[in-house]
């Protein structure tokens, strides 16, 4: 502890002020006070300079510095592989492979707790999920394997520490369900980008000899909802072992629906071929334990649920063939939607207009120029003739770019046409855009006031300047324009997004109005509403494009895709009057299955008063009556008996006053024959290594272990040195300025009291 001064000016202007205080106490008083006693001179002079030094005590303005230090050092994070492929009995001595593990760490506990004194070591275990641990146990009971998924989420930690390495303890073999079945590699660059090293330590064996042919389709990546006419990608992983030299063939399947009635499955097909599709492709398998990904496509030619298959054809003497296929269902619905976009030249609209350029969704873009450039602005009025965009959006503009007829035909476009539209944030949108009293005001589901309006000019009272974190609301936990992934908490994913930066500050218009989305403290960011026979959004923001640059390119491209269907109607299939919909299409045995559902009137508008009935068809031929949640125009029911195998049907029946509501809605989902983690336990090692090098590390044989941690040890490591100095300030309290005024007080009464008043 030391006592510091911070004047308010510089020392010799502060002794100067100090002295010449002093000298007009001394001029003013000398003569005044030899009319005075003795005693009440020196009182009276003595109040007087106890205020100069109180003046100077404030001028320089004393505190008590208060300095402490400590050493920040690196930090180690092994973590441990606790799904059930860990159970296998293939480590040395038919021990268990989650057993050799343990067995690994304990021959090199010494070496871990010499090092524990220089690095700080932090240990986790992952199956679906990422698990900090004190120690690692022997339980391994984690029903999925998500490789990639559980190194994002160690990422997010490992941002935030000085890590000096990652060693995953694991069989490498990824065997992950939607949304967890993040692609390791992609992950994996990302820890290399922030030189991070994963060094994987290997566990178990390929379980596979030179002539065990097994040929395995272990993921199938295909987007769920596609358009009609337009070329759909599939591509699937695709393990062969035992096979090193061998050609397969590999081909995607459709399902024959023109003659099915719903309930029932069609055959299935070989994919037909338009244009440039492949719907066949034969690889050449290099080694004996290879994994490959397999790029097919094809084209659908009509609307409708229909299930697909990629199917890996069974070499000679191959046994067992039942993994040699995965299926699933997709949406085909009708052509591509069109968008009109206004924007300026911030980065936001450089990577929305990323998410159009196909027959799904084309972005027509009109780039619009501001201040001495706005000259050069051609917004063509036929942009806003009925039928010719589906939907607009405007970015950061001002509203004077547009034309008064402009701004009218816009809204009649959205309330009489059905057109969708949506205004971003930025510093010439909303009220600072001068949209309030332009024909547009209405259509916002926002206040907008004239008195807002400004000429790019930063405000705070208008603008949130600082991250903001946009997190769903209790509305938009369940609501598809938020729905990033397929997992239980949508949550989970956005708290993963880069916060946006910055933010509009926006209040709903009317009650009617929905907020979707908010930031950690509760500012609104994303509003939406019905207009007419429209859907309006107003998002606040305009820093998306941080999702794209941080390694979320899909989730930023699924998000902008949802605002463009849900504007345009199109987020569930067809116009139907009654709707269902399942998400994502498969699903394990046994695991509990959600199934959403609604009805709406002619304008598109929920019933609230629609009495349901569901009926679900079991692979069987069996009929279940599920109870039913939820009240509303969105309702939800929960499947849980899905033991058997194969096709499920949910068949959905709605009535408003005992009259049917529209034709009756059918979807369909998927149960998975087999156990992913148990059936195929082979171990990865291709993967491990691919992994290794994407991130800068290596491959680490657990008989190696303690020559790396011994490395470690031996290394001089940075340590960061930090410094924390804490000041109690002395004069800047209640307590000076109090006895300020007592003083004062003090001397002028004492002066009255002897007629110098």
């Amino acid at each position: 502890m030391k006592l510091v001064f911070s004047p308010i000016t510089t020392w010799p202007l502060t002794l100067l002020i100090a002295a010449a205080l002093g000298f007009v106490i001394w001029w003013s008083y000398r003569s005044k006070l030899t009319r005075l006693s003795p005693l009440r001179g020196k009182m009276l002079l003595g109040l007087r300079v106890v205020a100069l030094l109180i003046l100077l005590f404030l001028f320089l303005r004393p505190s008590f510095e208060f300095t402490s230090s400590e050493t920040e050092g690196m930090v180690l994070m092994i973590v441990g592989d606790s799904s059930r492929s860990m159970e296998t009995p293939d480590g040395p001595g038919s021990i268990s492979r989650r057993q050799a593990l343990l067995n690994t760490l304990a021959e090199n506990d010494e070496t871990l707790k010499e090092l524990s004194e220089k690095v700080t070591i932090q240990r986790f275990d992952f199956d679906e999920t990422l698990n900090p641990r004190e120690q690692l146990e022997l339980l391994a009971d984690g029903e999925q394997t998500a490789v990639g998924a559980s190194l994002e989420e160690l990422l997010q930690q490992a941002t935030r520490e000085r890590v000096v390495g990652v060693l995953m303890m694991t069989d490498g073999a990824q065997r992950a369900f939607a949304p967890l079945n993040t692609d390791p590699r992609i992950v994996a660059l990302r820890y290399g980008e922030q030189r991070i090293p994963i060094h994987p330590v290997p566990f178990g064996g390929t379980g596979q000899s030179e002539n065990a042919l097994d040929l395995v389709v272990e993921e199938m990546f295909v987007d769920p909802i596609a358009f009609e006419n337009t070329t759909i990608p599939v591509a699937v992983r695709l393990r062969a072992m035992g096979a090193a030299g061998r050609k397969v063939r590999v081909k995607l399947m459709v399902e024959e629906r023109q003659f099915q009635s719903p309930g029932t499955v069609g055959t299935m097909s070989l994919a037909p071929i338009s244009g440039d599709d492949r719907p066949v492709k034969e690889v050449t398998v290099k080694t004996s334990n290879e994994v490959q990904t397999v790029d097919l496509s094809f084209t659908p030619q009509m609307t409708g649920e229909f299930k697909i298959r990629v199917e890996a054809e069974p070499l000679n003497k191959e046994v067992k063939t039942v993994n040699n296929f995965r299926e699933t269902i997709i949406t085909v619905q009708k052509g591509g939607i069109r968008v009109a976009y206004l924007h300026s030249i911030p980065p936001e609209a450089k990577y929305i207009l990323k998410v159009g350029g196909t027959e799904q969704i084309q972005i027509e873009s009109n780039l619009m120029y501001l201040g001495a450039l706005k000259s050069k602005n051609r917004l063509p009025d036929e942009w806003f003739e009925p039928d010719r965009f589906d939907v607009y959006m405007i970015g950061d503009i001002p509203a004077e770019l547009l034309t008064q007829q402009q701004m009218e035909s816009l809204s009649k476009r959205v309330s009489e046409d059905g057109a969708g539209f949506i205004m971003l944030g930025g510093l010439r949108s909303f009220g600072p855009g001068g949209y309030a009293g332009t024909p547009l005001e209405e259509l916002l589901p926002v206040q907008v006031k004239p008195s807002e309006r400004s000429d790019g000019r930063v405000s705070p009272d208008l603008h949130y300047f600082r991250d903001l974190q946009m997190l769903p609301t209790a509305r938009g936990r369940t609501h598809y324009l938020m729905r990033l992934d397929n997992a239980t908490n949508p949550n989970d994913i956005w708290t993963k997004l880069p916060p946006l930066q910055k933010a509009n500050k926006l209040q709903r218009r009317h009650a009617l109005v929905e907020v979707l989305a908010e930031s950690e403290d509760g500012a609104p960011l994303l509003f939406a509403s019905e207009f007419g026979r429209g859907r309006v959004l107003a998002f606040a923001g305009d820093t998306t494009w941080l999702w794209h640059l941080n390694g979320f390119e899909k989730e930023h491209t699924r998000f902008w895709q949802q605002v463009i269907l849900w504007l345009a109607r199109k987020e569930y299939d067809g116009d139907s009057s009654v709707w269902a919909r399942v998400e994502p299409r498969n699903f394990r045995q046994g695991q509990r299955v959600p199934v959403t559902f609604g009805a709406r009137n002619e304008q598109g508008e929920p019933l609230d008063n629609a009495v349901f009935k569901v009926s679900v068809l079991t692979p069987d031929g069996q009929e279940l009556s599920p109870p039913l949640q939820g009240t509303g125009g969105e309702r939800t029911v929960e499947i849980n008996e899905t033991e058997q195998p194969g096709d499920y049907w949910v068949k959905v029946d709605a009535t408003v006053d005992g009259q049917p509501v529209g034709p009756t809605a059918w979807t369909r989902f998927l149960i998975d024959a087999g156990d992913p983690e148990l059936d195929n336990p082979a171990a990865d090692y291709q993967l491990l290594e691919e992994i290794a090098k994407l991130s800068g590390g290596s491959m680490i044989l657990p008989e190696d272990l303690d020559d790396y941690l011994q490395q470690l040890q031996e290394e001089r490591l940075p340590s960061l040195e930090l410094t924390e100095i804490r000041r109690t300030s002395l004069w800047d309290n209640s307590y000076v300025m109090l006895l300020f005024v007592v003083v004062i007080s003090s001397e002028w009464f004492l002066r009255k009291k002897s007629g110098l008043v």
